[in-house]
């Protein structure tokens, strides 16, 4: 079977079965198979590449005129990372969730959500991209109101508020798009948009387009549902939200600046560089006020896309490199971050600095899982955040830049010490005396922990390993920044 389809399909056909299914250890099991099955086809998919460089399928045999997914290395790489996490969050989601999450049908609402992250990635026209972002909203929205209680509704209903308004002005922007070029297919749209001699009559819908994807991601000034929403969730959740959907965004705005947003002049760019320098700012500035493990985290997914979308907007192949480089670390690392929050919530009772202690006592495993990725988020070397940022900072100021490399180096000190503060309080402090703590059985933490060493084992072989992974990131960007081969494979020679 056709690997493309065969990991949707893979998704859909889990999330549909383990509704069906009613024993619990049946379906723990199912959602592992189903998300190692997505891994293997998304590195397939990335062999192929190796020779036919661009892929892809069109549903019903309908070329640009319906449904086509379409894969190169960016789609493959994005591939290959949110499986990644998916397998990881489930492996952890056995104890990490509580019993009424996997009653209340946990795994089903976790494959449709994680079918729409990966459809996202394969989206070859518009519609199809806006159908993915709504199945992910559902079946977001659901994960976080899946345990009942009233903390869950309230960032639910933050969440579900600002992503209705994101839809509209996607779907919106999407219609203007189709009136003023005939057609929804990316590839096509960009083929007609080089046609144009007077390209400022599409601007309007560029800039709804990328305000969708900016709301998506979390940047400012469209940030203010994310910590609002996510330091209310269940640390499983928080992983694979923080894991994925923000990142579905950056995705988005990469794929639309290197196919059709290059070609309208220095204002996006512009109104880009500006809302990423200022997201990582108000980001670090969030995360050093804040006492709580979960909400610093989620401040800092804001800081850190903004270095995401700095380095896009600088837009030179380096550049594009560093944004795919800082991609690929940061899902691994927010998400395996939140997952360590996770494991001492479930331990402490509570994710507040105030009340927590002695974790280094505790676990020396859990502790040596977030030494690897706190110094990763904050840049030290050799890391691949460091790596990330150097990128990133090297490549502003190969465009003489000098505020937002500056911008850069000290959002990543102030990011350095976030880490430290929960590194002191979680783990080297004493445990605070009024803290009863909660008995979890040996095999739920090697269950726990072990899935928090091996995304960290990951995240540390990807500085050891920086290099190769540069090397291939840069292959991702030089493919970005010549569209052409993407376009005339769609268009199939037309």
């Amino acid at each position: 079977m056709n690997s493309i389809l065969l990991i949707l399909l893979t998704h859909v056909i889990t999330a549909v079965a383990t509704i069906a299914i009613a024993n619990n250890a049946v379906r723990k099991i199912l959602s592992c198979i189903a998300c190692t099955i997505s891994l293997a086809s998304s590195i397939n998919i990335l062999i192929i590449l190796q020779t036919e460089k661009i892929i892809s399928y069109s549903v019903g045999g309908w070329d640009t005129l319906g449904i086509v997914l379409v894969a190169d290395y960016l789609t493959a790489t994005m591939l290959i990372l949110g499986s990644i996490v998916s397998l990881i969050v489930s492996v952890f989601s056995w104890y990490g969730a509580p019993r009424v999450y996997h009653e209340r049908y946990f795994y089903s609402f976790f494959h449709f959500m994680t079918f729409a992250v990966l459809g996202s990635f394969l989206a070859g026209d518009l519609f199809n991209l806006y159908v993915m972002f709504e199945v992910m909203l559902i079946s977001s929205f659901a994960l976080m109101i899946i345990g009942g209680e009233k903390t869950h509704y309230r960032g639910a209903i933050h969440y579900m508020i600002i992503n209705l308004v994101a839809s509209a002005i996607f779907i919106s922007s999407a219609a203007l798009f189709y009136s003023y070029m005939g057609t929804l297919n990316m590839a096509e749209i960009a083929h007609r948009i080089s046609l144009l001699e007077d390209k400022t009559i599409i601007l309007a819908p560029s800039v709804m387009l990328m305000t969708a994807f900016a709301l998506k991601s979390g940047l400012v000034p469209f940030h203010f549902w994310l910590p609002a929403s996510y330091v209310h969730l269940l640390s499983v959740n928080g992983g694979l939200h923080a894991g994925l959907l923000t990142k579905v965004g950056v995705y988005a705005l990469i794929r639309s600046f290197s196919l059709f947003f290059y070609d309208l002049g220095p204002f996006l760019f512009d109104y880009l560089m500006v809302i990423s320098v200022a997201s990582m700012v108000v980001g670090v500035i969030g995360a050093l006020s804040s006492f709580s493990i979960r909400r610093i985290l989620s401040f800092h997914i804001i800081s850190q896309i903004g270095y995401k979308t700095l380095a896009l907007s600088i837009f030179s192949t380096s550049a594009i490199a560093a944004a795919i480089f800082y991609t690929c670390y940061h899902m691994l690392t927010k998400t395996n971050l939140f997952l360590i929050c996770g494991v001492i919530e479930k331990k402490y009772g509570t994710d507040d600095l105030s009340k927590i202690g002695g974790a280094l006592k505790w676990s020396t495993m859990l502790a040596i899982t977030f030494i690897i990725s706190g110094l990763a988020l904050g840049g030290i070397p050799p890391l691949p955040g460091f790596f990330a940022k150097f990128l990133v900072i090297k490549a502003a100021l190969s465009e003489d830049l000098l505020f937002p490399a500056f911008a850069a180096i000290a959002v990543g000190m102030f990011s350095l010490f976030s880490m430290i503060k929960i590194w002191a309080e979680a783990f080297l402090k004493e445990k605070p005396e009024e803290t009863q703590l909660i008995t979890i059985k040996p095999r739920e933490k090697f269950a726990l922990i072990g899935s928090t060493m091996v995304m960290a084992s990951l995240v540390l072989a990807m500085g050891l390993g920086s290099g190769p992974l540069y090397k291939h990131c840069k292959k991702v960007a030089v493919q970005l920044k010549t569209p052409t081969e993407y376009i005339s494979h769609i268009r199939g020679g037309r």
